[in-house]
């Protein structure tokens, strides 16, 4: 019998959950506290994030209930969430202010 993978799902609201363990490619994550489980798609390291739901170009990544970032790409349910298909949202904030700043 195979471990049972969890990852931390904490608000309804939320389009990735952070797994507990690594997951393979293909192993079947459950979200803690619900019902849900998701296929990784990818194997996707411990405490990254998993997709919950499949997402646009330019969507929310929203994990705890708060907008971390933006999608830079479609991501697929499944998929291991990161930096190859997400900007983070510290770094969209960093990068409106530098674009925002006046040449003295």
């Amino acid at each position: 019998m195979s471990e049972t993978l969890q990852a931390l799902f904490l608000d309804e609201n939320d389009s990735v959950a952070t797994l507990l363990a690594e997951a393979p490619k293909g192993a079947v994550v459950i979200l803690k506290g619900h019902k849900q489980e998701i296929t990784a798609l990818d194997t996707i390291p411990y405490g990254h994030k998993i997709a919950v739901k499949n997402m646009n170009t330019g969507d929310p990544v929203m994990k705890y209930g708060q907008r971390i970032g933006l999608c830079t790409k479609p991501v697929q349910k499944g998929e291991w969430i990161h930096l190859h298909n997400m900007a983070s949202g510290v770094d969209l904030s960093f990068s409106e202010r530098i674009d925002t700043c006046s040449n003295h």
